[in-house]
């Protein structure tokens, strides 16, 4: 291109940049990209014409204004396409207005990190500051009851909640729609007036963890389910699916109350002499994988999650199966619809 350059503008030391081309078509790329509806397919043909037109420009100058006139205007021409790109419409000249969102975790330990990050991530894509809530006592549904009434009174423009029980968090997200833009997440709160749900079929995945435990459980065989999140919940459904899927095979299954500060679990394995534990959420199964380092007669684990310590527990054979949920998804689908 460079030969073609200087054979036809007769000057050894012409090039793409030099003469224009280049910065022709990123203005003729941009200016595609800024007008909404053409699509991606358009960059490139957007860009060719850039660059075409750069070239035209520059060899009319240099044919209708021969000398040191001509030559100060042909020289202009990269110039001027660079001060109309520096200048041209750009994404962030059509940024939407910041949105403040309230965001209503059930804990602050962690357990939906890594649905944080999905939120964190859709916040700096779409201009989107968020305030995290967190209630003084994990997992209480009074208190985030409390919070989101409070923000609420505060004229909050948006609010995500992740439910840690429906029943007792119903009058409050009744009372909270069509006064905010509210969005639950995990949980399904729709039916009290929220205004989206970013969820999953939790009945679906408690009966393939079930169904999973049948394989490594004789029929007769004890199977702990984990209760880590009391409450009408999501996590709540898929420890009942799995119970189903139990029961109906002939399988025992006793359920547990977790709690990871608890230090009866070893007492309960004495006792109930379980084949296999079930946990329903991503925090207990990281710590009961973490309890049965080093046991060589531990159950048999199954869970839901899928962070880099649960993978890692996978592999060394400390967790013999899982049902993996892109919470980081959901964390960034759900700011994209409350901030829609």
């Amino acid at each position: 291109c460079g030969a073609t350059m200087q054979a036809l503008f007769r000057n050894p030391l012409d090039e793409p940049g030099l003469v224009g081309l280049s910065a022709g078509a990123a203005v003729g790329a941009m200016m595609s990209l800024s007008l909404g509806g053409i699509g991606l397919l358009a960059v490139g043909p957007a860009g060719f014409a850039g660059a075409l037109t750069a070239a035209l420009a520059a060899y009319a100058v240099g044919r209708h204004y021969p000398g040191v006139a001509g030559l100060l205007l042909f020289y202009a021409v990269p110039g001027l396409l660079f001060w109309l790109l520096a200048f041209a419409p750009s994404e962030k000249h059509h940024q939407p207005p910041l949105l403040e969102l309230s965001v209503i975790l059930r804990d602050g330990d962690g357990a939906v990190s890594t649905m944080r990050k999905g939120m964190e991530q859709a916040a700096q894509d779409l201009n989107v500051e968020l305030r995290f809530l967190i209630p003084a006592e994990d997992n209480s549904a009074v208190q985030q009851a409390q919070l989101l009434e409070r923000e609420v009174a505060g004229a909050a423009p948006a609010v995500l909640l992740i439910p840690a029980d429906r029943e007792a968090l119903g009058d409050a997200v009744s009372a909270a729609a069509g006064k905010t833009t509210l969005v639950t997440v995990e949980t399904d709160m729709t039916a009290w007036g929220a205004a989206a749900s970013i969820t999953m079929d939790h009945q679906a995945l408690g009966a393939a963890l079930g169904a999973a435990a049948l394989n490594g459980v004789p029929e007769g065989g004890t199977v702990l389910l984990l209760d880590s999140l009391p409450g009408d919940n999501g996590i709540r459904e898929r420890m009942e699916a799995a119970k189903a899927v139990l029961e109906r095979e002939g399988r025992q299954a006793r359920v547990y109350k977790w709690d990871p500060d608890t230090t009866s679990l070893p007492d309960i394995l004495r006792i109930e002499r379980p084949r296999a534990i079930i946990a329903f959420e991503a925090a207990a199964l990281a710590d009961v994988a973490e309890l049965s380092r080093g046991e060589d007669a531990f159950p048999l684990l199954y869970g839901c999650g899928s962070t880099s310590g649960i993978a890692a527990a996978l592999e060394k054979g400390r967790v013999t199966a899982i049902t993996a949920v892109n919470v980081f998804s959901a964390g960034y689908l759900a700011v994209e619809a409350a901030a829609a």
